[in-house]
């Protein structure tokens, strides 16, 4: 009796016990459930801003290490020298959308992990939401060279932009551009690719939102034989010939000064544009890009620079005309601008001989040929006076239906003999399409390039009768030196060598 009670007490005891290691156990948790005193949670992890837009900001988080109990999160945010808004949040997601935010103001975020109502210690972020550009516009000016342009952020504190680019489940890339660019070209792509570009601006380590282009490979054929002409001292006159594509294609236009103080872009259905308001004297790169849908081709180009087109007389008579040695309207032209051309003076003893540069030789009774060049290389003129000996004209003439189809393939000083001239043209006095040659003019340093231009008429190119037989001529001059694009310059000639040539 004595032992059963022993073992009784016993049993009760270690009962007693347990349940007090029990209950103590309980009350040491960071539990809200346990009655023992609760412990505020560590700070929340690695907050972060990324822009959405040009007034909506995401921020993300990573939860407490001790994040066992945690029952929410409270987040305050405020612009510099405004008001506070804040917003409690519970333990899921980590993550919370801002919007109506205004760019160029700088706001703090501060993130809180609460436990029941005890609360961690803030972690912070600022930002500052960046204006980003606009209109981004991705096209590939060669098959591995991708072109990017856009309209500049208006930040007013922009430090540069951040341009990235990624293929579907493959290769991505990044550059940084300078605040000053509007464009940027990417090499070592490859077009037939399909890319997604996202261009965002930077205020120091801060990016806006991005701006997204994509190419989707190279699904449309590129236009090809682009070619320019000048048509005045501001505008161009652009061609070229569609790609083999058929459907709803569009045709997309930039161009872009030397300096890039000025730029464009246009687009068109047609296969030609006219460009006007360009800056005199200015060399410009045109390109060209074919689009239909999202596709877009590779694009092509061509430099030019505008030049001053001559086409009357002075005088306001239709046309500007040359006429032969024996008649009294002056058989003898300036071209050159400083010499106050185009003009007509006469050739022989003209009283201002230098300013003499091209002149027309007929020869007598019923000719089959005319020569035309610099007035000092014709032998019918030889003797007769001191005339502009600087004059070049190019080693061959070309023919063509009018000075806007006629395209040369290698710029205007490759067109001029390095040493040595091509004294006149021998051209025919009969001709179906008209006759065009390129003149320099100038010493060395100071080049003028011009591109001159025998109009046929009635199948003709020497009209009248004795003694007043004339050409019809226009004249494209570039009156800025250097600048050997008075011509057309494009990827074929649309008219071959016909003349033969007097050295």
């Amino acid at each position: 009796m004595l032992e059963d009670y022993i073992v009784k007490i016993r049993y009760l005891f270690t009962g007693i016990l347990a349940g007090v290691i029990a209950l103590a156990g309980s009350g040491c948790k960071d539990d809200p459930a346990g009655n023992a005193t609760l412990k505020a949670p560590g700070a929340a992890r690695d907050l972060h801003a990324t822009a959405v837009n040009d007034s909506t900001v995401d921020l993300r988080w990573t939860a407490p290490v001790d994040s066992a109990g945690i029952t929410g999160y409270r987040i305050v945010w405020s612009p510099a020298g405004g008001s506070t808004d804040s917003l409690d949040l519970p333990a899921s997601p980590t993550a919370l959308r801002v919007s109506n935010l205004k760019t160029g103001i700088t706001y703090t975020f501060s993130l809180t992990a609460r436990r029941d109502t005890l609360f961690s210690p803030p972690v912070t972020v600022q930002w500052r939401l960046v204006g980003p550009p606009k209109n981004l516009l991705a096209m590939f000016t060669d098959p591995a060279t991708a072109r990017l342009t856009w309209i500049a952020s208006t930040d007013p504190v922009l430090t540069g932009y951040l341009a990235s680019w990624k293929i579907p489940g493959g290769d991505s890339g990044y550059v940084a551009v300078p605040s000053s660019a509007s464009a940027i070209g990417i090499p070592g792509l490859n077009s037939a690719n399909s890319y997604t570009f996202w261009l965002r601006a930077a205020n120091g380590d801060l990016l806006s939102s991005p701006v997204t282009a994509t190419w989707n490979g190279l699904k449309v054929s590129a236009p090809s034989d682009l070619r320019a002409s000048s048509i005045s001292d501001t505008a161009i006159r652009l061609a070229w010939t569609p790609g083999a594509d058929t459907g709803a294609i569009s045709y997309t236009l930039i161009w872009r000064s030397a300096g890039v103080t000025d730029s464009m872009t246009a687009v068109t259905t047609d296969s030609s544009m006219t460009v006007g308001n360009l800056q005199s004297g200015k060399l410009y790169t045109f390109q060209v890009a074919a689009s239909r849908g999202v596709g877009r081709s590779a694009a092509i180009s061509v430099r030019w620079a505008t030049a001053t087109r001559y086409v009357n007389e002075p005088s306001g008579t239709t046309s500007l005309r040359m006429y032969e040695e024996s008649s009294p309207y002056g058989s003898g032209l300036t071209i050159d601008s400083s010499l106050g051309g185009p003009r007509r003076v006469k050739a022989k003893n003209p009283g201002d001989p230098a300013s003499v540069q091209l002149a027309l030789w007929v020869p007598a009774g019923t000719p089959t040929t005319f020569d035309i060049g610099p007035a000092f290389g014709l032998p019918g003129y030889l003797g007769e006076g001191d005339f502009d000996s600087t004059v070049y004209i190019s080693k061959m003439s070309y023919m063509a239906a009018g000075i806007d189809t006629w395209y040369s393939s290698t710029p205007l000083d490759q067109q001029i003999a390095p040493s040595g001239n091509v004294s006149a043209f021998t051209m025919p006095v009969n001709a179906s399409q008209g006759m065009g040659f390129y003149v320099r003019t100038g010493v060395e340093g100071s080049y003028h390039y011009a591109r001159v231009f025998i109009a046929s008429a009635g199948g003709a190119l020497l009209q009248g009768t004795y003694p007043n037989r004339y050409l019809d001529i226009v004249i494209s001059y570039q009156p800025t030196p250097n600048l050997p694009y008075a011509g057309t310059f494009g990827v074929s000639f649309g008219g071959g060598p016909v003349a033969r040539t007097r050295r």
